[in-house]
């Protein structure tokens, strides 16, 4: 924010042009209200002396008036009073040919340099004019070093209403009250600094130029055609004063507004869809409370699930354990039953082999006995014998047994 210094004390020259010294033989200073007292009580003497603000450098300082409605001390212009002496606060050269060089162009690119950050503004003005009076509504008068007027192509129209003062700051700079005057009725302030030494500063004036060396209007005249090339490149400079009109703000509100009639529907959309959100919420926590009792009641279900689930991994366990001990019975039953089978087949070839030499036996009987009957028939007489012969046998083998 601004801060306003609006000066309440000033040094004092009398007509002799030579300031006036306080008993410890510093320069006098006079209050405003010391001042206004002169002047209302004793007007010849308040027009037989000047007042000058409180630089330190006597150089510097600049001529005060005596302002009585706002109770301070001002800064004496052009137009004040019949006197002409209206450049006591910067009659310098430098000064002079920087203002002189700037009212010539008419098209000109601001740089504002703040820290590290530069911003440019473009303009082609309308019009440039130097040391206009300006009659601000507040009744105070200002001559400002140059005005120039932009039409509504410029993006700054809007924002300043088309025009900017260009205040050359050497010997002093733009006072805050000034600045917050010229703020407070929408007129930018754009300040060019001359710094000693510096090529901007007039080469009479810089502190390397010998000292009693004459110099004419042509060294004027090169010195402000070259300030002239280099503005019409670019001016490096500070905005001072930053104003805002009240179109900017009238648009911008009317671009709250939009945003806020915006801003209504979609919350007006937004609330319905969170109704709509709430009540799909309360109809799914319905649900949800039912999913919960079923949800408890499966888990009471699977907790009953694993009980008799461990009761059958139990049995199960036993059966298992029964089922290797009868697989184990079983193999072992089998190995007895295999055993049992190869024996019984060995006993059954044995009974085959019995039963073929029997078969064989009986059948040679047999045909020994149809061959032993057919031997009568054959051998009548030896048949006869032969009987007689085995029975006499069969009487001596019963004999021997008797």
């Amino acid at each position: 924010m601004l801060s306003v210094q609006r000066p309440n004390e000033a040094h004092v020259k009398d007509n002799t042009g030579e300031f006036l010294s306080s008993p410890t033989g510093k320069h006098l200073k006079v209050s405003i209200e010391k001042a206004i007292r002169i002047k209302t009580d004793d007007d010849k003497k308040h027009k037989s002396r000047t007042y000058w603000s409180l630089h330190p450098d006597e150089k510097k300082r600049y001529r005060l008036k005596v302002h009585t409605v706002n109770l301070q001390f001002e800064r004496f212009t052009k137009g004040d009073g019949n006197s002409e002496f209206d450049r006591n606060y910067d009659e310098s050269m430098s000064h002079k040919c920087v203002v002189e060089a700037i009212s010539r162009l008419s098209s000109m690119t601001l740089v504002h340099v703040y820290g590290e950050k530069r911003t440019s503004f473009s303009f082609e003005f309308e019009t440039v004019r130097k040391e206009p009076h300006l009659h601000l509504p507040n009744n105070i008068r200002y001559f400002p070093d140059v005005l120039c007027t932009f039409n509504e192509d410029n993006e700054m129209y809007n924002k300043w209403g088309g025009k900017i003062a260009i205040e050359v700051t050497y010997t002093h700079e733009c006072e805050s009250y000034k600045q917050e005057d010229f703020m407070f009725h929408n007129i930018p302030v754009f300040e060019i600094v001359i710094e000693s030494g510096s090529a901007r500063q007039f080469p009479a004036e810089r502190p390397n130029w010998p000292k009693g060396k004459r110099w004419g209007e042509e060294l004027v005249e090169k010195h402000i055609n070259d300030l002239v090339n280099w503005f019409s490149q670019s001016v490096i400079g500070t905005l001072k004063v930053d104003p805002t009109s009240t179109r900017v703000h009238l648009i911008e509100i009317q671009e709250y507004e939009n945003k806020m009639d915006y801003l209504k529907k979609s919350n007006s959309e937004l609330q319905k869809r969170i109704k709509k959100v709430n009540d799909d919420l309360e109809h799914t926590s319905g649900k949800m409370q039912q999913l919960k009792g079923k949800h408890s009641k499966l888990l009471k279900e699977v907790e009953t699930s694993n009980e008799d689930q461990l009761i059958l991994k139990n049995e199960n366990t036993e059966l298992c354990d029964q089922f290797n001990i009868e697989k184990r019975q079983v193999s072992a039953l089998q190995d007895g039953i295999d055993k049992e089978i190869k024996s019984n087949k060995v006993q059954t070839i044995a009974l085959n082999k019995v039963i073929k030499r029997k078969k064989s036996i009986i059948l040679l009987g047999g045909i020994l006995t149809f061959l032993f009957m057919l031997v009568p028939f054959f051998f009548p007489e030896g048949s006869a014998k032969l009987l007689n012969i085995w029975y006499s046998s069969l009487v001596n083998l019963r004999n021997i047994f008797v």
